[in-house]
């Protein structure tokens, strides 16, 4: 009588021949199989994991990740996954520094989206930025700096990130770039950055042509002047 009303149960969940084999089962060989095909359905759920802001390190060995919302690393080449932080805040944007012994990292810990900093062999992570904005880590500049997007003096004008830098070993962050911009990238000498320039435009206007267009650019430090890639005609 269980196994029958255990078997109606399992009909809205798994196959008709499933269900008719169970109605032949004994309930200690039916809580057998329940049990076994469970596991199979929570290990097959744990192949396509979701794994985000992969990042390499200088030298080629190591990858860094966010995976349910922490840092994680792992070797290149295969291996065991070593987490780096546990915290129910959610945390992504890991970039190594260019020794690779640091990895930056942006996390909500305390509300909103702060610069944080690691070792990446592991190790207590240090808070950096304390500002309420939003503190997107991009990337790291040849002098230690980790330069990170953010919204602070220019909110109310344009509404764009602007560029903002700290040190690795903590301090006041300051604006690197006096033009709004998007994923800015320093050059190995420190004289030229990569830069995302553009209208807030989602990824759904993917085909969309026009003065919103995201592009790439390229700024002089020295110069003080700023090129556009001839690239694509989209963003």
């Amino acid at each position: 009588m269980v196994c029958s009303k255990l078997a109606d149960y399992l009909s809205g969940i798994f196959p008709l021949y499933l269900i008719v084999y169970t109605h032949n089962l004994t309930m200690q060989k039916l809580v057998t199989l329940l049990a076994l095909t469970l596991i199979s359905i929570l290990l097959s759920g744990q192949s396509n994991l979701l794994l985000r802001h992969p990042a390499i390190n200088n030298d080629g060995s190591q990858v860094s990740f966010s995976f349910q919302g922490d840092i994680w690393t792992v070797p290149s080449a295969g291996g065991k996954a070593n987490r780096l932080t546990i915290h129910e805040a959610y945390e992504g944007n890991p970039i190594y520094s260019p020794d690779g012994k640091k990895i930056a990292f942006s996390g909500a810990r305390y509300g909103n989206s702060d610069v944080f900093v690691v070792p990446s062999e592991g190790g207590n992570p240090k808070r950096l930025t304390f500002h309420s904005a939003g503190d997107n880590v991009m990337s790291w500049a040849s002098n230690g700096q980790i330069v990170f997007n953010t919204n602070r003096e220019f909110r109310q004008i344009g509404g764009h990130p602007e560029v903002y830098g700290i040190n690795a070993a903590g301090g006041t962050e300051s604006r690197l770039l006096d033009i709004e911009a998007y994923d800015p990238a320093y050059s190995p000498d420190g004289r030229f950055v990569a830069l995302v320039r553009g209208s807030i435009n989602p990824v759904f206007r993917e085909d969309y042509k026009g003065s919103a267009n995201r592009e790439i650019w390229i700024y002089d430090t020295k110069s003080k002047k700023c090129n556009k890639l001839p690239l694509f005609e989209t963003n």
